[in-house]
């Protein structure tokens, strides 16, 4: 059985990929950014030499990270490389990412409960989601952190930021707007609109200056095992560098909630499930501790 040990520290784990250049993840034609990178080249690895003239410091797009479950015959190496990229640059990436964040919405605890009080499997989400989500994925400025695990092929987890001035898509305002998920862009536009009450970031001439950590997933059998929480630390460092001076998270669940906390990120609006009101009702009664309220949270990069 394959398994994940516990990641080690962020800045020694940061540093021991920067040594460790693996293969691209299935092309290397695909255009990736460099993690760690000293500027913003774009390109597969061997162009990335060019344009640096030969010195490769890391230039290289993904890398290994080996994690043998010590003392367990039975549990075997896991190769997992980390990506980032624009979306709309790789769309044959952006796909399994896709395909890895709906099935994963399906599973998300409001998402879950709004189902089953319709009396819907929880699989009767998946095309919803992904109606959600596809539009996104063509979409400039909106980019994708990504563990691939290399045994298995697939995508353990993966992370998408965009800029906080970007609304949503037409498209995925549709998908929401009608059936099940009607309270869900309830209580997003809610929590954007008390968010925006506090803040500027939405302000004329904000743009570049918030960036929204909008969607997380973490494939099932990846979870409680640090990758979600090292993801999140790699997409910060992303976000420095494209200059934003602000991170923004929305938390649907404890579980990210308490992650982001752990990465210096404070509650600036909470709004409870059960006293939600919503077309004569509260849709989100019920759902399951401790997943009982919605976040927003931030965290100041200066």
């Amino acid at each position: 059985m394959r398994s994940l040990v516990r990641m080690v520290s962020g800045s020694s784990f940061r540093a021991m990929k920067r040594l460790q250049p693996s293969p691209q993840w299935d092309n290397p034609k695909f255009k990736l950014r460099s993690l760690r990178g000293e500027d913003d080249t774009w390109g597969d690895a061997d162009a990335a030499k060019n344009t640096n003239n030969g010195n490769n410091k890391s230039k290289k797009v993904d890398f290994l990270l080996e994690t043998p479950q010590q003392g367990d015959e039975n549990n075997a190496t896991l190769n997992v490389s980390f990506h980032v990229f624009q979306t709309v640059d790789a769309p044959s990436l952006a796909d399994p990412v896709l395909r890895c964040m709906a099935s994963c919405m399906c599973d998300e605890p409001a998402s879950r409960h709004l189902a089953i009080q319709n009396e819907h499997h929880t699989k009767f989400l998946y095309p919803q989601w992904r109606a959600f989500l596809s539009p996104f994925m063509t979409e400039k400025g909106n980019y994708c952190v990504v563990a691939y695990d290399h045994g298995d092929k697939e995508v353990a987890a993966a992370f998408m930021y965009r800029d906080m001035c970007d609304g949503l898509p037409e498209e995925s305002k549709h998908a929401l707007n009608h059936g099940v998920f009607r309270p869900f862009l309830g209580i997003l536009t809610e929590a954007k609109q008390q968010y925006a009450s506090k803040t500027k970031d939405f302000d004329d001439g904000t743009r570049g200056r918030s960036g929204e950590l909008w969607m997380r997933a973490t494939n099932k059998k990846y979870r409680h095992h640090g990758l979600s929480e090292e993801l999140i630390g790699l997409t910060l460092d992303e976000m420095k560098d494209h200059g934003y001076q602000k991170a923004v998270l929305q938390s649907t669940g404890d579980f990210t909630k308490r992650a982001a906390e752990r990465n210096g990120f404070r509650v600036a609006v909470e709004i409870d499930y059960e006293g939600f009101p919503f077309e004569g009702g509260f849709p989100f009664s019920g759902t399951e501790p401790p997943h009982t309220q919605f976040w927003v949270l931030e965290k100041d990069f200066m």
